[in-house]
């Protein structure tokens, strides 16, 4: 992907001058997250595009995926919280309309991605109200994953140490059974947490592995 992105970035340019819907939304549906690698504000700007070409074709459930995931996550990345929590909302009504299994994972994603803005604000009340109301919902793996770690970044802002690493854990484990899936943030808190515990043992890896896609993650941008 690092190699051919120049590529891939002249063929979405392309797609999106030229009105090719069918195409921006497949490409950007493929690489939206690796976008956040390179260049948020890309990530952002064609997640738009994606959000529009989505719409006018009627493919409702990828519009909000667009909304909620692509868009809406970036903005909140780059601290525009108004504009994600408009994003994520426009994107959960888009989703009260579908009973689709892929829709409910989105809809779970896109009120635990709320819950998360709601802690970046510091609106710790909020965000547990959002969580406690999406607890035992039946979802995917990659989306249990990622609400139990938005669920330990609850437990860490509230300095609850302990029950803050097993989410995280908890988490690790659920990304392992499809492949890994790992995020800076999280890992951080979770060394930190180990640190703030006494167990200085436990705390080596996350910090390291932290550091390393901190160290990719500088070069790709």
């Amino acid at each position: 992907m690092k190699q051919e992105w120049p590529n891939i970035l002249k063929v979405i340019k392309w797609a999106s001058e030229t009105d090719q819907k069918e195409i921006l939304i497949v490409l950007i549906t493929r690489i939206s997250h690796f976008l956040s690698r390179i260049n948020l504000p890309l990530r952002i700007g064609y997640g738009r595009k994606a959000v529009d070409a989505a719409h006018q074709v009627g493919q409702h459930t990828r519009e909000a995926f667009f909304r909620i995931d692509t868009a809406g996550w970036a903005l909140m990345e780059v601290n525009d919280l108004d504009g994600a929590l408009q994003q994520i909302e426009a994107g959960l009504k888009i989703l009260e309309q579908s009973d689709a299994q892929d829709a409910h994972d989105l809809k779970v994603w896109g009120h635990a991605l709320k819950a998360r803005l709601f802690l970046k604000a510091a609106q710790q009340e909020k965000a547990e109200t959002i969580l406690n109301k999406i607890e035992d919902q039946p979802i995917s793996p990659t989306i249990q994953h990622r609400v139990l770690l938005v669920r330990g970044d609850l437990s860490f802002a509230r300095g609850h140490d302990e029950e803050a690493i097993q989410l995280y854990e908890a988490a690790n484990v659920i990304s392992s059974t499809y492949g890994g899936e790992k995020t800076i943030e999280a890992y951080f808190n979770l060394g930190v947490a180990y640190v703030k515990c006494g167990r200085f043992e436990k705390r080596k890896k996350p910090l390291s592995r932290c550091s390393m896609t901190n160290i990719t993650r500088i070069r790709l941008s």
